[in-house]
């Protein structure tokens, strides 16, 4: 005779399962889910079962209205408080749509769903939307939530796919960019806001636009309003970006060099030399023949760095004795430029993976500034650095000396607990190690205690990249 689980299990029949597989019994709770007389079988185990295999049970009952009762009891004794001790996301989705206690009970938890997978939001959302009536208690929540993330993602949301509905959340959709927390004023992210303001002029909507769009250039300092008005190539969108183009120009966080090279001739001559004259700062020489010479500036603007950078060269231009600037060298990862009495150098990448890309130690030129944007991977994809610009070689010594000075920061590397992969003189990209002027400005916290050799030759690293800890064997690089 034909072995039926279903049958069994209808007849109070409970014993094979607890020699069943993890897969046999996921197997098995599809198959009553499914089946047409699912209640005559779950009615037949459940008493049996829910204590003692109670995620096999909730399982099967979690999104049927007729369980209510039996699921919350078992969600009081097991699940400690976490919603997802059973459920998964895709579980609780089932719950939200086919029951009317589980909208209660999603949003009981809506934080805790939301901070555990942001992807369900929009999901969420169209289900929300679609039982309008039965889920504004829930709309209503999103749309002022106090994460102002979540509070963009419904406004984004309810701009694109249901316009109409926006005045039953919002007066002015202007005052609820910001919220308090802990005492401090705190702002939507401007990316959201500008995505906003386009939208809302698409729909025809320009007095909310404009209210936008100064919202923006009022409390951002960069905006991505300009990238917006013009990457669709939307004839209108370009128009309207043309009535305001300085302004948006002038605060655009990563496209400032591609307006530069289609729209110079509509901003104003002030704005035109004054972009102009930072560009001047980092023609890099070796590309020029190829027309790439602004190519590490370029990539530093597109990757949001250009505000920071133009700190740094009004903070370091005023601590300087010369105010003349030059291209200096480009290597395998960074360009250099000297600015005034300080080398700037653009990174487009770093060997380095490891999370210390390079110590601070005094045989190691000191990074006064210093940014890497990574990727998760811990992959360097754009970065800054400022460092005293160093004028004094190794190589203006006979080849012994040189020798010593190259072996004493090998072996005082590795007595500091370090390594280094680099070579240090006469590479192809130029030196890796350069003198200071004198000793006391190395980066020593008791500069008298430094090596005699070093007071006498006070040669540092210059590229702060594949520096690795001695007991790192297999370093993480690109």
């Amino acid at each position: 005779m034909t072995f039926n689980p279903l049958e069994k299990l209808e007849k109070g029949n409970v014993d094979f399962l607890f020699e069943m597989n993890y897969q046999s019994q996921n197997d098995l709770i599809e198959d009553i889910r499914n089946a047409k007389d699912n209640q005559k079988i779950i009615s037949g185990f459940l008493p049996l079962l829910k204590d003692k295999m109670p995620d096999f049970c909730i399982k099967i009952i979690y999104d049927m209205e007729e369980y209510k009762e039996e699921v919350f009891e078992l969600l009081r004794k097991y699940s400690k408080g976490d919603l997802f001790y059973f459920f998964e996301l895709k579980e609780l989705m089932d719950i939200f749509k086919k029951t009317n206690w589980g909208k209660k009970m999603v949003f009981g938890f809506l934080d805790e769903i939301l901070e555990k997978n942001l992807n369900i939001y929009k999901s969420l959302l169209k289900i929300s939307f679609s039982n309008f009536n039965d889920c504004k208690f829930i709309l209503d929540k999103l749309s002022k939530h106090k994460d102002l993330t979540i509070r963009a993602g419904f406004m984004l949301y309810v701009t694109e796919n249901h316009f109409a509905e926006i005045t039953n959340f919002y007066d002015e959709i202007t005052n609820y960019f910001t919220c308090f927390h802990q005492g401090k004023l705190e702002y939507m992210p401007s990316k959201y806001v500008s995505q906003l303001a386009i939208l809302f002029l698409k729909h025809g909507s320009r007095k909310t636009y404009y209210q936008i769009k100064e919202f923006i250039l009022k409390n951002y300092k960069e905006n991505d309003l300009a990238r917006l008005f013009l990457e669709e190539s939307n004839l209108n969108l370009e128009n309207e970006f043309l009535t305001d183009c300085d302004r948006l120009f002038t605060t655009s966080a990563n496209y400032q060099f591609e307006i530069f090279e289609d729209y110079s001739n509509r901003l104003s001559k002030e704005v035109r030399e004054s972009f102009t004259k930072f560009l001047s700062y980092f023609k890099n020489e070796k590309l020029y023949l190829a027309n790439f010479e602004y190519y590490d500036i370029e990539l530093i603007l597109k990757n949001r760095l250009g505000r920071e950078l133009r700190e740094y060269i009004d903070k370091y231009l005023s601590l300087s004795k010369r105010t003349d600037y030059e291209f200096i060298r480009s290597g395998s990862t960074t360009s250099c430029y000297r600015i005034g009495d300080y080398a700037f150098k653009l990174c487009k990448s770093k060997w380095s993976r490891e999370e210390i890309i390079c110590p601070d130690l005094y045989i190691i030129i000191k990074n006064l500034e210093e940014h890497y944007l990574r990727l998760r991977n811990g992959e360097v994809i754009a970065g800054l650095e400022v460092q005293p610009f160093l004028t004094r070689t190794i190589t203006e010594y006979p080849k012994d000396v040189q020798k010593k000075i190259c072996l004493f920061l090998r072996q005082e590397l590795e007595r500091l607990g370090w390594y280094n992969l680099d070579s240090l003189i006469g590479s192809s990209c130029g030196d890796n190690a350069m003198l200071l002027d004198s000793y006391l400005d190395a980066d020593a916290p008791s500069l008298e205690r430094v090596p005699s050799f070093f007071k006498q030759y006070p040669a540092v690293y210059i590229d702060r990249d594949r520096f690795y800890r001695i007991e790192n064997h297999y370093p993480q690089e690109r």
